[in-house]
């Protein structure tokens, strides 16, 4: 993603110039997400793989 993000910063730049000024910010908060949002991905598989392995054709 940091790719991706540093691509539509460029691309963007000209648009908004404040862009170059936080782009140390917007790539680290992108991080943190993305880091907070692969722990949320594996609580809920772990939940979902538990629930899956009980045999209970209910949720």
């Amino acid at each position: 993603m940091p790719k991706l993000t540093e691509t539509a910063l460029e691309v963007m730049r000209s648009a908004y110039p404040e862009l170059d000024t936080n782009k140390d910010f917007i790539l680290g908060v992108l991080t943190k997400e993305e880091e907070s949002f692969r722990q949320t991905l594996k609580t809920g598989v772990t939940i979902l793989e538990d629930e899956l392995s009980g045999g209970s054709t209910k949720l």
